[in-house]
């Protein structure tokens, strides 16, 4: 990651991840992976796998946190640039609550 080069990393941690589907710690690095490219969806589900295999693995429970909290952030920004009675205030308003209530089983 210090030296970015992601696509090496990537092939090496998917490499790992074909000898060895269950380990919960290469799981965690795909998704720290998929989070510095902002490939959220990826992130998410690759720490949502690494806490099914060990639910006691702490760093996915924290950066999956992060990574809700950061998408909470994100949608709420977004609500607070909305002009007044802007018809997307009410989807906004959601995204907000369901994200940063997924934040509450992770942290």
């Amino acid at each position: 990651l210090k030296r970015n080069k992601l696509d090496v990393l990537k092939a090496k941690l998917q490499t790992a991840l074909d000898m060895s589907p269950d380990n919960d710690l290469f799981h965690f690095l795909m998704g720290n992976l998929y989070q510095k490219n902002k490939q959220i969806a990826e992130a998410e589900k690759e720490f949502l796998k690494a806490i099914q295999l060990n639910p006691n693995n702490d760093l996915a429970n924290n950066n999956l946190g992060v990574l809700y909290y950061n998408q909470a952030k994100e949608w709420n920004d977004k609500l607070n640039n909305l002009l007044p009675k802007d018809p997307k205030e009410k989807e906004y308003n959601e995204k907000v609550k369901d994200y940063f209530q997924a934040i509450l089983n992770y942290q």
